[in-house]
């Protein structure tokens, strides 16, 4: 389910789906209702909310993410965090 198989396509892969909404955190801040309809937007087939929690759970597992009042951003962009990595 992380990474595509025989029996997954890449599309519907966490690592696939997580790319997709690192890119769509470059642009702005997101809550997870927004990504999920922006990622949905144009798709055959949709992205259901729970893969999406599991993909921002994954995406925040690895230090990619993080959240503030309920808005999805991305880890580089955070102020404290580039900070940190200077002292």
């Amino acid at each position: 389910m992380i990474l595509p198989t025989k029996f997954l396509p890449p599309e519907r892969s966490v690592i696939f789906i997580g790319g997709e909404i690192l890119a769509l955190l470059v642009e702005t801040a997101c809550t997870p209702s927004d990504i999920m309809d922006r990622l949905n937007t144009g798709r055959r087939v949709p992205i259901d909310f729970d893969m999406i929690a599991l993909v921002i759970s994954f995406l925040y597992a690895i230090g990619a993410v993080y959240q503030d009042d309920g808005t999805i951003h991305l880890t580089n962009k955070r102020k404290d965090h580039v900070n940190a990595d200077r002292t």
